[in-house]
């Protein structure tokens, strides 16, 4: 919908075209009267001229009067057009006092012109021109038109009534057909019936598990507290215990032929009679003495015991000597071991076998190969040791085929470990063999007691 021009905008083109030369001086006033005439027709009652306002003083000027500002509707375009268009109210925002500085002196002022009261807004109504409409001056189809004619033609077609569309109802789309389909039925599982569990368990299970914990304790008790013999202390010589016949197979075989047993050849050996030397006394003087016949010979007959005989007391004593002598040989042994243990240089050749099965963790060594171990690793390491024998531990046992002996007792010491920068206090298990030079040949710690440290 096309704006209608304001009074001022044609008068500004008026104005134009004046300058321009379009139209003379004597048409612009005549149309400008128009216009203004045109726009002042339903012109408000003269008001009362405004008493004159005394004068304050200075001291307290008056206050500035207060017009009530005018907002103008906001004009929606993209609404859709009414049929009746509705009259809006105009907003009034409440005035700003104006106070003048104190020092100021404020005239009085006298308005003149009439005060603009606010006014309901009404729709535009087409309004019938007054005067006759002009019509356009018959002119020559070869004279132009004048400008004055063209702008009152186009003054007439702005006031002239426009045909107004009518507003068509809005009317809602239709709501879309909408189907309802049945809903699938859901399956439902048949459930199994809830069987509970067995309440307890089987009795025999039980019985079994308890057997078999306190069998696992037994044998963990068996084999930690057992006081069981080392099965590597064994002697490299074969006696007749260990040996064992072992038949051989007999499988399918031709017939055997039996043989006469070979029978040697008869000899005799003669030897010779040889008469035994005299031997005659030496004499200091010439007298010679009598010439003897020396009396035979005669070797005492061996005294048969019969073998059941029982040992007499005497054989027991002797045994139990021998058995004591052992055992303090023993004891001297162990004692200048030890004592030769505790600082380098260590005799290795005074104390060991030549071949010795194993010494503490080495095995199949000489004592070469044993002092050059105890001079690398024991003697840096253990400093202040001192080892003996626990009183009433050391046992001796049976001299065996190859003339050995297996010794075994309770050893303790102590020494302080460089590496630890500690005192450690060990007692452990020994088992010893000694061969039939009272060398030893196999030294080991089969159980290790007691194990502790200190500062």
């Amino acid at each position: 919908m096309e704006k209608d021009p304001s009074p001022l905008d044609t008068l500004r083109q008026l104005k134009e075209w004046l300058d321009a030369g379009a139209i003379t001086q004597q048409e612009f006033d005549t149309l400008k009267r128009k216009l203004v005439f045109s726009d002042t027709e339903p012109t408000s009652p003269a008001s009362p001229p405004a008493p004159p306002i005394a004068s304050t003083p200075a001291s307290t000027p008056p206050p500035a009067p207060e017009y009530p500002t005018l907002i103008p509707p906001v004009e929606e375009s993209f609404l859709p057009p009414s049929a009746t268009p509705k009259a809006e109210e105009p907003t009034f925002l409440p005035p700003k006092p104006l106070t003048p500085p104190p020092s100021a002196t404020v005239p009085p002022w006298e308005s003149t012109a009439p005060l603009r009261t606010p006014s309901t807004f009404t729709p535009p109504s087409p309004e019938v021109p007054k005067d006759e409409p002009l019509t356009p001056r018959a002119s020559s189809p070869g004279t132009p038109v004048s400008p004055i004619d063209s702008f009152i033609r186009e003054q007439q077609e702005a006031k002239a009534p426009r045909p107004t569309e009518p507003v068509r109802p809005i009317v809602p789309p239709p709501a879309p057909e909408t189907t309802f389909r049945r809903a699938p039925q859901p399956i439902v599982e048949e459930e199994e019936p809830y069987v509970a569990p067995p309440s307890g368990r089987s009795p025999l299970s039980t019985i079994l598990i308890v057997g078999g914990i306190v069998a696992l304790l037994a044998l963990v008790a068996y084999l930690v507290l057992g006081n069981r013999q080392s099965e590597r202390l064994t002697s490299t010589s074969k006696t007749e215990a260990d040996s064992v016949v072992v038949q051989p197979e007999v499988g399918p075989q031709d017939a055997q032929i039996d043989l006469p047993a070979a029978t040697g050849p008869e000899t005799v050996r003669v030897r010779p009679a040889i008469p035994p030397a005299v031997s005659t006394p030496a004499t200091r003087d010439s007298v010679k003495a009598p010439a003897t016949a020396p009396a035979p010979a005669t070797t005492p007959a061996p005294v048969q015991t019969p073998a059941n005989e029982p040992d007499t007391p005497a054989a027991e004593d002797s045994a139990t000597k021998s058995d004591a002598s052992v055992t303090s040989r023993v004891q001297s042994l162990l004692a200048a071991y030890y004592e030769d243990l505790k600082a380098p240089p260590f005799a290795a050749a005074q104390y060991l076998a030549p071949n010795v099965e194993r010494f503490y963790t080495l095995q199949n060594v000489t004592p070469t190969a044993i002092n050059e171990e105890l001079t690398r690793s024991h003697f840096p390491e253990f400093q202040e040791a001192q080892t003996q024998i626990e009183p009433g531990s050391l046992k001796v046992g049976p001299v065996a085929n190859d003339g050995s002996r297996v010794i075994t007792f309770l050893e303790k010491s102590s020494a302080f470990r460089t590496s630890l920068n500690k005192h450690q206090q060990t007692r452990a298990q020994v088992r010893m063999r000694l061969d039939r030079n009272m060398k030893i040949s196999y030294l080991r710690q089969e159980r290790l007691l007691e194990n502790t440290f200190t500062d």
